[in-house]
């Protein structure tokens, strides 16, 4: 959480959003992740903490075997 707040910083002003608590975040990741534990199917939990390439790397393969 705390690194995606950073890169997000660097990006441009923090936002709504971005300047909320860091317990809002982890309540908001929380449901995503159990939501994906739900439904798998509809779901791709992405590691965002890898390099960008990497991360990028996942979300082609994710997208590759949606479409295929």
């Amino acid at each position: 959480m705390a690194l995606g707040l950073q890169r997000a910083g660097k990006r441009s002003e923090p936002d709504r959003f971005e300047r909320e608590q860091g317990d809002f975040f982890e309540r908001v990741r929380e449901s995503y992740l159990q939501q994906a534990r739900k439904h798998p199917q509809r779901y791709r939990v992405i590691n965002a903490a890898l390099p960008l390439t990497e991360v990028q790397a996942q979300i082609i393969q994710a997208l590759a075997k949606l479409l295929a």
